[in-house]
């Protein structure tokens, strides 16, 4: 409910949603890249960063992991938005992961983590709309 209230935009409204395309990542106003309110414990170096879809993520209803398709579909997506932005050598500073279905702490909302390492707060910011917190 925190994350619906006040971290998504409203006019996604309330799951299970209505997105305007079935493809993850194909429409930039059926996710929304966040900083991690509840990071996982990592390096200071390290950013913890949710993407959320509206658009379901598909799975294997056997094993809960990503199809084939979905892991490439998402794999292109963190290509495209965090990787490259990066420059020479941002797939060293970028990985991502997609809980398996028995791992999801947030069911009801379709999202991917992604970490980043000796990101600057400015790319953090171009890429989340948020100033990152630092504690000092």
């Amino acid at each position: 409910n925190y994350i619906l209230t006040h971290r998504l935009p409203k006019s996604w409204g309330q799951p299970p949603f209505t997105p305007s395309s079935t493809i993850p990542f194909e429409d930039s106003s059926e996710y929304k890249v966040l900083l991690n309110d509840w990071p996982y414990g990592l390096e200071p170096n390290i950013t913890h960063i949710v993407v959320w879809s509206r658009t379901l993520i598909p799975t294997d209803g056997d094993t809960g992991d990503l199809t084939p398709e979905s892991r490439r579909l998402v794999g292109d997506f963190v290509k495209r938005y965090f990787v490259d932005t990066l420059g020479p050598g941002g797939d060293k500073q970028v990985l991502w992961f997609k809980n398996w279905v028995a791992l999801q702490s947030v069911r009801s909302l379709e999202h991917i983590h992604v970490l980043v390492r000796d990101v600057d707060d400015d790319t953090l910011e171009r890429w989340s709309g948020e100033r990152p917190k630092r504690s000092t």
